[in-house]
């Protein structure tokens, strides 16, 4: 029997978290069952389509950068008769409402994962994301948080609720961490600095101007701290110019978008959040794997992962200075640092491996091309409440 072909569909290919995921799966996909390839629209977001063609999918830009142009639809409907697709996956709102739309015109299978929950949205993006949501044969949410604020939508009333988390390579970021020694010399950090950081896209919603707030407490009650700030956004020069009016210019480093962000989370001593909503971050399993405790803000399926007190520290959103007291703490104890540390290790390695997030999804697909269960449904990890 033939593999089933399936399109995964994305906006862009930068290196965010759902974009990483994808690059993550591709060691693990079973290709006897399935014939793998990916789309993506905006051309500018690159980054990671040598990953994924290295790893033997074929990509295509469709190249549409006009959002409002809905003539993408008949595009793309065209490319999957060319393509024979059977299934689109789209990850995220603007693919996932022109993906169903395509793949209906076409007789294909819908698949869609929600990544954030439904605030992070444009209020355009959110209603036409949940106006269109029917036309799914599967919803697959990363986190029970995510599949709540789905549930919470009157157009998506009666949709039953399961997820399949995110997940990541531990064994991969093992290696990557035992190539971190070089990291304080490249920042001229000292050997006793501890590090504090963060690896996220620059957005609004993770809220780095506040994030470089709470450091510059830090930095007052811990003078040695040193502060990575990895990734890249539109208001960098901001944050670069913000860091040097609180004084940190020399204790905060900027280091832009890396393709070893593993190996610089490898160095940091805690990673700090102050995301004011998130879905399930890929970068916090990342430092967990990597054995770094987490202090954030008890937001979005963070509290599904880190267990405060055990994994890390989980504080308010409207509280910062309880995230600088929480670093502070750990950093003038180690024995307690390390003992969270190994604990996220451990927690990671056994529910969040990108492994059993493959086999989940790939589970989804079988369902659905089998016409077991009719109807949208939301997908989740084996213990979930139901």
């Amino acid at each position: 029997m033939k593999p089933t072909r399936v399109l995964w569909l994305i906006k862009g290919l930068g290196l965010g978290g759902a974009e990483k995921l994808l690059v993550l799966a591709t060691p693990y996909l079973d290709r006897t069952r399935f014939q793998y390839e990916v789309a993506y629209f905006l051309p500018w977001k690159s980054a990671v389509v040598p990953d994924l063609e290295q790893a033997g999918l074929p990509v295509t830009c469709l190249n549409h950068t006009h959002p409002l142009d809905l003539r993408v639809v008949g595009r793309l409907a065209r490319f999957l008769r060319e393509r024979r697709i059977d299934l689109v996956h789209a990850h995220m709102p603007y693919a996932g409402v022109v993906g169903r739309l395509a793949a209906r015109l076409v007789g294909a299978a819908a698949v869609y994962t929600e990544h954030n929950v439904q605030e992070r949205f444009h209020a355009l993006s959110r209603l036409a994301n949940q106006a269109t949501a029917r036309l799914c044969d599967r919803i697959i949410a990363v986190s029970d948080e995510v599949s709540a604020s789905l549930r919470g939508s009157p157009l998506l009333h009666g949709i039953p609720v399961r997820t399949v988390p995110n997940g990541v390579d531990v064994p991969g970021l093992q290696r990557e961490a035992a190539e971190s020694d070089g990291v304080r010399g490249e920042f001229g950090i000292a050997p006793d600095q501890p590090i504090v950081g963060v690896v996220n896209v620059f957005r609004p919603q993770k809220r780095l101007n506040l994030w470089i707030r709470v450091a510059r407490r830090i930095a007052d009650g811990e003078p040695a701290a040193a502060f990575l700030v990895v990734g890249d956004g539109p208001h960098r020069q901001d944050l670069v110019a913000l860091a040097r009016r609180m004084g940190l210019e020399g204790q905060m480093h900027f280091p832009g978008l890396r393709r070893d962000a593993p190996r610089l989370m490898a160095a940091f001593d805690v990673f700090m959040l102050s995301s004011i909503y998130e879905g399930l971050p890929v970068a916090v399993l990342e430092a967990m794997a990597l054995a770094r405790p987490i202090v954030a803000m008890r937001v979005g399926g963070l509290p599904g992962v880190v267990q405060d007190g055990r994994h890390g520290y989980l504080v308010d959103p409207d509280d910062p200075e309880a995230l600088a007291d929480r670093v502070l703490h750990l950093l003038r104890n180690p024995s307690i640092r390390r003992a969270m540390g190994e604990a996220a290790r451990a927690r990671v390695q056994e529910a969040y491996s990108i492994e059993q997030m493959v086999r989940a999804t790939e589970d989804v697909y079988v369902e659905v091309l089998g016409g077991k269960s009719p109807g949208p449904v939301l997908l989740a990890k084996a213990g979930d409440r139901r």
